[in-house]
This record gives C-alpha cells, sequence and structure tokens, in this order.
C-alpha cells in the first residue's frame, strides 16, 4: 500500500489542478505559502501562484491519506484521489478566482473515470457553483 500512497501523490502532483489557469506546479519549496485573505483579485501578483501551487500541494496530500486503507482498483484510487483534491482546492479558493469552471470539470472527470472502476466511491463534496451559474 505504501507505493500505491506514493504512486497517488506524484500522480497528483503531476496532473495538478491549477495546469487550468497556469502551467502545471512543481513541488512546493519546503515553505509552503498560506491562501492570502480576501477576493483573488486583491492577492499580489506575486503570491497568486505561489498560494494555488501550495494548496494543490496540501489538497493533494490530503487526498491521498484520504485513500491509506482504500482496497479497490488502483486505477479507482488514483482517479478519485485527482478529484478529491481538485474539489479540495475548489472549496477553499475565492469565489472570484477564475479556475472554478475548470477545476469543477476536473472534479467530475476524475470522479467519473474512478466510479467506473468503483461504483461504491461517493462524490467528493464540494459546492456545485459559488457564482450562482
Amino acid at each position: 500500500m505504501k507505493g500505491l500512497l506514493r504512486a497517488l501523490l506524484i500522480a497528483t502532483l503531476v496532473h495538478g489542478v491549477a495546469s487550468a489557469q497556469q502551467p502545471p506546479p512543481s513541488a512546493p519549496s519546503s515553505a509552503l505559502v498560506p491562501l492570502p485573505p480576501g477576493p483573488f483579485s486583491t492577492w499580489p501578483d506575486d503570491l497568486k501562484r505561489k498560494a494555488l501551487v501550495s494548496l494543490a500541494f496540501r489538497c493533494n496530500m490530503v487526498s491521498v491519506m484520504a485513500l491509506g486503507n482504500y482496497r479497490g482498483p488502483e486505477m479507482a484510487a488514483k482517479e478519485y484521489a485527482k478529484s478529491l483534491a481538485a474539489a479540495c482546492v475548489d472549496r477553499q479558493m475565492p469565489d472570484d478566482w477564475p479556475g472554478h469552471d475548470e477545476t469543477r470539470k476536473t472534479v467530475l472527470r476524475h470522479f467519473n473515470l474512478a466510479h467506473e472502476q468503483d461504483p461504491t466511491l461517493e462524490m467528493p463534496q464540494w459546492p456545485p457553483s459559488k457564482t450562482g451559474k
């Protein structure tokens, strides 16, 4: 199971949810950046990418840990971890973040792939629409 967790972490980092708005994130340095307060549009430009990459890293770690005892198909675990991580990012980003629509598509795409392999998996919880769309 240890190898599976490592593979999941690597896979989720490679396919980071930040890729919809930015190039794929690299592993963050040891200094993770918290999300700045307030709307995304007010965040300093030099912190936007750093904060998003740090959030994606934290969400990837949580999603991999959430599947630590999963005994289903390996492909389902990988896709479900990606879906959980994307939902985690979507929940925490401010309402005006331009990546919500693409991230929600990512949640659904990876969940559907996971659910095809293991129909017992439940849809990750995240706000279906923060903007009322």
